[in-house]
């Protein structure tokens, strides 16, 4: 209920705004008025007739039309207590609130039900779709995307080139939120609605499912990093020096199928120790986190990544994808990073210090 002629700062904007016309008046201080009000992105002014207006005059009508600004009268015979329309609106308001907090609610628990299944992923996404209607896309730093529904070649162009000019952004008719854990990002995950804007409401749901795909891509890297730490032996043999080159060459290519020719050397991380010295299995968790995190940035820099799992230590063996010439300014950004993350809250762990071996151009060459 507003009953000043100067917004000044009282309004921040989207007020549905009840009025008399009490302070009005003249032609050119009622202009002025409406003229704030739009200024101010106000919602609509609702004004009760027979107490100083009779009608809306004319001159109001036609700034009001020509901004396509909203003017709701009623007449005298149809006095409605302000009150009583200011309650039912924060009334709506609230249920909307509730309905919002109870599908989050749902869309919650049906998601932690997926995530006990067996590849949860795309299961994720199409409960988003099934929510939401409107295009999901899945969009990882290594690895093929996944679309629901499945677009068109032209469709899927354009979605690339949207995500990818807005990083972690919102407009009017997209959203994309990065699928982030350990301080890394490892996908993003976009909402692209091409025929209606997205709301609140559409942010929101998109939030919940970017850290429950966030849960099931470390489930995943979890499982695959066990999986290759059970075959720990294979590469400690090659530590060793016992595997001949062809041997080596055709293992990595089963890795990279486009791995040509071996330059490599070997990298190792040496934990000086934990938080929680008490807690082996604390340890041993955080060794594993800090496993999924190298193989990952590793990959970034250009470097297929094997590793080894030993007391309080990790070995890398890194085969070289790109120029050899710029190997050591890609292993110090590599580790940096990785130091970073390493000794974050997240990682728990108190402090890293890494060795590299020097480069060697023969597969055979890296126990040396």
């Amino acid at each position: 209920v507003f009953e000043v002629s100067e917004v000044g700062r009282l309004l921040h904007g989207n007020e549905l705004i009840l009025s008399t016309g009490v302070v009005w008046g003249p032609e050119h201080v009622r202009l002025s008025y409406l003229q704030q009000l739009i200024d101010r992105n106000v919602s609509a002014l609702c004004i009760q007739l027979g107490y100083y207006f009779d009608e809306i005059p004319d001159d109001m009508i036609q700034l009001a039309n020509r901004h396509h600004f909203p003017i709701i009268i009623w007449e005298k015979e149809d006095e409605i207590p302000y009150v009583d329309i200011t309650q039912d609106l924060h009334r709506a308001l609230v249920n909307k609130h509730y309905d919002m907090v109870d599908v989050l609610e749902r869309f919650s628990n049906e998601v932690n039900q997926l995530l006990l299944s067996a590849n949860a992923l795309p299961k994720i996404l199409h409960l988003l779709y099934r929510y939401l209607n409107t295009q999901i896309a899945y969009l990882p730093l290594q690895g093929e995307p996944l679309y629901v529904p499945e677009p068109g070649v032209e469709k899927k162009a354009k979605i690339l080139a949207l995500v990818h000019a807005s990083g972690d952004a919102a407009g009017g008719t997209y959203a994309v939120k990065p699928v982030q854990a350990f301080n890394q990002k490892w996908a993003d995950l976009a909402l692209i609605a091409f025929e209606r804007e997205l709301t609140e409401f559409d942010a929101l749901i998109l939030d919940r499912c970017a850290t429950a795909v966030a849960l099931e891509l470390l489930r995943t890297l979890y499982f695959e990093e066990r999986r290759r730490h059970q075959e720990d032996q294979w590469i400690d043999d090659w530590l060793e020096g016992k595997h001949r080159d062809e041997e080596i060459h055709q293992h990595l290519k089963m890795i990279d199928p486009a791995f040509k020719r071996f330059k490599g050397l070997v990298c190792i991380a040496n934990i000086e120790e934990y938080h929680d010295k008490q807690d082996k299995t604390f340890g041993d968790s955080q060794l594993l986190h800090l496993a999924v995190i190298s193989r990952s940035i590793f990959e970034q820099y250009g470097f297929i990544t094997l590793s080894t799992l030993r007391s309080k230590q990790i070995v890398f063996i890194l085969s070289d994808k790109r120029d050899e010439k710029t190997w050591k300014a890609r292993i110090k950004e590599a580790l940096n990073r990785l130091k970073r993350s390493a000794v974050s809250d997240k990682m728990g762990l108190a402090d890293v210090r890494f060795g590299v071996g020097k480069m060697v151009d023969t597969a055979t060459q890296i126990n040396k």
